[in-house]
């Protein structure tokens, strides 16, 4: 399945049904808005933003 590993961190941190990731790979969540107390379906961003929204890529940039 494409993009499995941000499907399942989705999975654990939203819940089951409360992401989308679209045709065009970009991904959404309901949930509380970040910086916000409205609950509701935001833009979490493209795969790579989403990836590294989850910490996905947190090595990024020789941090040791």
């Amino acid at each position: 399945m494409k993009h499995a590993k941000l499907r399942e961190a989705l999975r654990a941190k939203y819940g089951a049904r409360n992401y989308r990731i679209d045709r065009n790979d970009q991904v959404y969540v309901y949930g509380a808005m970040p910086n916000s107390h409205v609950v509701g379906w935001w833009f979490m961003g493209d795969i790579i933003g989403a990836e590294l929204w989850m910490g996905f890529h947190n090595d990024i940039g020789g941090a040791k």
